[in-house]
């Protein structure tokens, strides 16, 4: 569990940060990222982090998926958005 979310299956990852399918209390799923250990320990990546995700709580679009909340626990920051099924943009753009 982390943030009130508890950790599925891994969707994906990157350099910055990994993706996992998450539920919470209230029966939402999300795309929950999750920022690489050896950056989170990392002040301005941190803070870039933190930045895109208030961010993108100010998003409100039917065509933008939502933030549903962000945060750090036991020094792992993460971000839930909300979580949209279908392929990845990776495999559309192939």
């Amino acid at each position: 569990v982390l943030g009130g979310w508890t950790v599925g299956d891994k969707l994906g990852a990157g350099a910055m940060g990994a993706v996992f399918k998450a539920t919470d209390g209230q029966g939402r799923t999300a795309a929950l990222k999750v920022l690489q250990p050896h950056l989170a320990t990392q002040k301005e990546i941190v803070a870039r982090f933190t930045r895109e995700a208030k961010a993108l709580q100010r998003i409100d679009h039917e065509r933008c998926c939502r933030c549903l909340g962000y945060g750090t626990q036991d020094g792992a920051p993460w971000l839930a958005l909300e979580f949209i099924a279908g392929r990845s943009l990776d495999a559309v753009l192939k």
